[in-house]
């Protein structure tokens, strides 16, 4: 990542608000590739609002499916605001927790729109699992010589 300021326990040993510039993606990978990730950014917004155009209000789970891509949007519109205004992504969120060996767990930094897309990218997932068990039920086992 890129600079980063001392973190304010907020939830003794397991989150703290820490406030580091993000110069990559997520994890800090890509660092410094902040016209890319503009770039890459502006389609994903615009990509999801063309496509959400197309989207019938009658289909069966459009709502749910405008649910999914709504937050989607919102977290890639937020993150590309900062990269717009700042030159970089805000991430704030600093999850850790310590097991009972004592061993140490940090989770990488993240923001709010960090979490509507994966939230979004999730519920999209579980969408798509969902209507291809519905669209292709499992095949009924093939008839028995007593069944004939």
């Amino acid at each position: 990542w890129g600079e980063s300021w001392s973190p304010v326990p907020a939830l003794n040993g397991f989150f703290s608000l820490t406030l580091i510039s993000n110069t990559g993606a997520a994890f800090g990978t890509l660092r410094d590739q902040g016209t890319f990730l503009t770039l890459l950014a502006v389609v994903v917004v615009v990509g999801i609002l063309l496509y959400q155009r197309q989207l019938s209000a009658q289909s069966a789970w459009g709502g749910w499916l405008r649910t999914s891509l709504g937050l989607q949007l919102g977290g890639a519109a937020g993150n590309l605001a900062d990269r717009l205004r700042l030159g970089y992504v805000v991430d704030f969120l600093d999850f850790y927790v310590v097991d009972p060996r004592g061993v140490g767990y940090h989770w990488p930094a993240f923001n709010l729109a960090d979490s509507a897309i994966v939230l979004g990218v999730a519920f999209l997932a579980y969408l798509l699992w969902r209507e291809s068990r519905t669209a292709h039920p499992p095949a009924a086992p093939p008839p028995t010589p007593e069944s004939s």
